[in-house]
């Protein structure tokens, strides 16, 4: 119960101060998480008991409410405006998907703080390019690539994703809003045969035939492999 309401809490709040976060049909996901909710889920599992009534009823409240100033965005203010680093779990879970070669290369559109760059260099000694729109996550990214010691492995670039050329990439890693997936739809069309491109939480367009939704823990993953 406690953790129902606490979710409830932060579905409120992020609702009222814009922060990204994403509507499902059955829960949310908030910071790389998804959050399932269901009435008997959280309290004594009587569907009489009030208190997990009004919980749920808020929740809906929040669910339902108007649109946040990101939701009316195109996608590349989105991803300006917001910045939602994938879990650290989340990367340990990708290399369960993946296993990079020492000197393959890693492409990473909107690449955030730069963190599965960082630790593909250290733990698997590749090549990682970061592209980043948002000037000060760049810089953030920058700073992370030196602290770690690997700037001789992961390159960080600012920029619009969507003008970048992939071909080079040996793997590609998303986490990014589904409609900005789609923009990117004919780079990923045009990577080499074999390169493999994962999505975390969103889904790959239909248009990429083939594609494999895998789950490691509460990670979900899409994974396609170009032809």
């Amino acid at each position: 119960m406690i953790r129902f309401a606490l979710i409830v809490l932060l579905a409120w709040s992020t609702a009222s101060a814009g922060w990204p976060w994403y509507r499902t049909s059955d829960g949310f996901v908030m910071s790389g998480r998804k959050y399932t909710l269901g009435v008997d889920d959280y309290c004594c599992g009587r569907a009489s008991c009030r208190m997990q009534r009004e919980l749920w009823a808020a929740f809906e409240k929040a669910r339902t409410s108007p649109p946040t100033i990101l939701d009316a965005m195109d996608p590349l203010q989105k991803v300006r405006h917001s910045f939602a680093p994938s879990p650290t779990t989340a990367v340990d879970a990708l290399w369960q998907i993946i296993r990079p070669q020492s000197g393959q290369i890693i492409l990473d559109p909107g690449c955030g703080d730069a963190r599965i760059l960082v630790d593909a260099a250290r733990r698997f000694g590749a090549y990682g390019m970061g592209i980043e729109i948002n000037p000060q996550t760049a810089a953030l990214a920058r700073s992370a690539v030196q602290s770690a010691g690997v700037r001789s492995l992961v390159s960080i670039t600012e920029g619009d994703s969507r003008r970048y050329r992939f071909y080079k990439a040996d793997y590609v890693v998303m986490y990014l809003y589904d409609d900005l997936i789609r923009e990117l739809l004919p780079k990923l069309k045009s990577l080499r045969r074999g390169t493999v491109v994962v999505s975390y939480l969103h889904p790959l367009p239909a248009e990429l035939p083939g594609q494999q939704r895998i789950t490691v823990g509460e990670h979900v993953f899409f994974v396609w492999i170009h032809p």
